[in-house]
């Protein structure tokens, strides 16, 4: 019922295909570098588990790195740069 609504919502909207495809592709380049990973296999996992438990894995990833942000800003400028270079180098 919810992957009906999904997908009914991106027929139209297609601004929505496209952020859910960006998503993806940045959980797929944080978990591939993360576990040492090809790309092409975390994003053909991604797209072949059921979409909910994808969405949860994104939901983790971005929050894991908002949650990051807060604890950093917390430290100050030194913590900012810190956790800015430390995402600079998982996606370099």
């Amino acid at each position: 019922m919810v992957s009906d609504i999904v997908a009914d919502m991106k027929v139209v909207f297609p601004l929505l295909a496209a952020v859910e495809t960006t998503v993806f592709r940045i959980t797929a380049h944080v978990l591939s570098r993360l576990l040492s990973r090809d790309i092409k296999s975390e994003l053909d996992r991604l797209d072949k588990q059921p979409k909910s438990r994808s969405y949860c894995e994104a939901f983790a990833v971005f929050g894991s790195f908002f949650a990051l942000a807060l604890l950093a800003a917390s430290f100050g400028v030194w913590g900012l740069f810190i956790y800015f270079a430390v995402v600079i180098a998982v996606f370099r």
